[in-house]
């Protein structure tokens, strides 16, 4: 599965000078013929709340025909500019207490050339 991402929106964020909230939409390629989902979503630095680390968090929903189904959660490992990627949790938009769940990690593609 491939996504691909556009910046959609910058704004300040007065707790963090210096690192913005990015707001974000793509879509994804489920594997070919032609079936994609949109998605939509914010990456934005946070407190950890513990010793004042600071972390990036992802949040996004995705689904199809403008209609959001699923919902992630995520965590950027190894902290601002990390090339490792975003490790995280997904389930549905509703949240009812027999829908799947699962982890998903989001990585960036690298050429080989």
């Amino acid at each position: 599965m491939a996504a691909t991402f556009q910046i959609t929106k910058i704004s300040e964020d007065p707790k963090f000078p210096g690192r913005p909230v990015l707001y974000f939409g793509g879509q994804l390629d489920l594997g070919g013929g032609g079936n994609q989902s949109i998605m939509n979503g914010i990456v934005r630095v946070m407190d950890d709340g513990e010793d004042g680390q600071e972390v990036v968090r992802w949040s996004f929903v995705s689904g199809e025909s403008g209609n959001p189904i699923w919902s992630g959660e995520g965590v950027q490992i190894g902290g601002i500019r990390s090339t490792y990627g975003v490790l995280g949790s997904w389930t549905t938009v509703f949240h009812d207490i027999d829908d799947p769940v699962g982890p998903f990690w989001l990585r960036r593609r690298h050429d080989s050339d």
